[in-house]
């Protein structure tokens, strides 16, 4: 091989790698979903803890350290030609991980080596019987294996049945069931898990639609520094293109100024809070537009003529609706309430001029024209 040229990793793989198509690759593919799911889990109680706590310390902005695992080979000498693949060294180390492998996915996150080598030896054992079970009945002279009297003779299926029944498998259907409806299952439950968490941090991280409030310019400017302004200026503060709003998520690493999110979490949280104090604009609350007549429908420009003159009929039709009914209850000498309790003071008009164009406001609620509402994702 050195003679030729050619390095170890160009030659073939050898029996010790994992196989994307077989079983192992659905174990494997469960432990790499449960260590992203540990990973989302870490970020959303973070966010939690921003949202709430006045106070974080550095040291809560750390990571869990999750190694994934390698699809190395145990033994690369195994590649080569000349070498005995069958020596006991190298089976018991393909044994151990294997059983790792097997309680790694069952949830177990790290286990003591006492532990690993005893299920590795109870496996050795299994697999032992297994192997003079199945042997016994394949050298064995018993006189079910001849045909006699046109019976049908004892074929490799039928010993291999009594194999796995001698060993507490009753059936072959039995392994794959096991495989069917518990590691595809899991792996389906997993993934939806994993979907759900990042929908709940998309949704954590999203920044909300926000009406404009004086509040933003009198904390420092803080608007100016939390990424507000990412789109103008060209920059991501937080990672939120890396989000999964862009891909995958890159959010909380420690290249990302995590006191900044801190704080906008803070406040978003506290702004959601309907316990908060609300802030009022005092200079406005007084001031209120005067109410728009038909002698000031000519002032308007050319192209609002045209709605008005509409809603100059709409406002005829309902000042007289209102007109009769107010009549009514003169006549029946009972005074007009609204919804509230709140007596009506219903103005008489003496010329047709001062007809008051009427708002929406002032129209039924299944009158009035549909309003485009905003989606919840903005």
């Amino acid at each position: 091989m050195i003679s030729r040229g050619i390095s170890s990793d160009k030659l073939p793989r050898s029996g010790f790698v994992i196989s994307e198509q077989k079983t192992p690759s659905i174990l494997y593919q469960n432990i790499n979903t449960m260590q992203d799911i540990r990973r989302l889990c870490f970020k959303v109680n973070l966010i939690r803890q921003m949202q709430s706590a006045q106070f974080m310390h550095q040291s809560q902005f750390h990571a869990p350290e999750i190694e994934r695992l390698n699809f190395k080979d145990i033994d690369e000498m195994s590649k080569l030609s000349n070498h005995d693949t069958q020596t006991p060294t190298i089976a018991e180390a393909a044994l151990t991980k294997a059983v790792g492998v097997v309680v790694m996915s069952t949830g177990f996150e790290s286990a003591n080596p006492y532990c690993t080598m005893v299920l590795s030896q109870l496996a050795e054992q299994y697999f032992g019987n297994l192997v003079k079970s199945l042997t016994l009945h394949m050298e064995s002279n018993s006189i079910n294996k001849i045909p006699i009297k046109s019976c049908r003779p004892t074929k490799f299926k039928d010993i291999l049945q009594m194999t796995l029944s001698e060993n507490g498998i009753e059936k072959p259907d039995t392994l794959y069931s096991y495989y069917k409806e518990h590691l595809t299952k899991q792996n389906r439950k997993l993934c939806d898990l994993k979907a759900g968490l990042e929908g709940l941090l998309r949704d954590l991280l999203r920044p909300g639609i926000q009406d404009i409030t004086e509040k933003q310019f009198t904390d420092d400017s803080e608007q100016f520094l939390n990424g507000d302004f990412s789109e103008e200026i060209g920059e991501d503060f937080f990672g939120f293109k890396e989000l999964g709003l862009d891909r995958e998520f890159g959010l909380l690493t420690s290249s990302i100024p995590l006191h900044l999110l801190h704080s906008r979490l803070a406040n978003q949280f506290s702004q959601g809070d309907p316990k908060a104090q609300k802030i009022r604009f005092e200079d406005f609350e007084e001031f209120k537009f005067p109410k728009l007549r038909k002698k000031d429908l000519g002032n308007q420009i050319g192209i609002l003529k045209h709605y008005y003159s509409e809603l100059l009929v709409k406002s005829k039709a309902h000042y007289h609706k209102h007109l009769r009914k107010h009549q009514q209850m003169v006549a029946a000498g009972e005074k007009e309430i609204d919804n509230n309790g709140c007596p009506i003071n219903f103005e008489v008009i003496k010329k047709d001029e001062d007809l008051i164009i009427i708002e929406d406001d002032d129209i039924p609620l299944k009158q009035r024209n549909n309003r485009p509402k905003v989606p919840p994702n903005g």
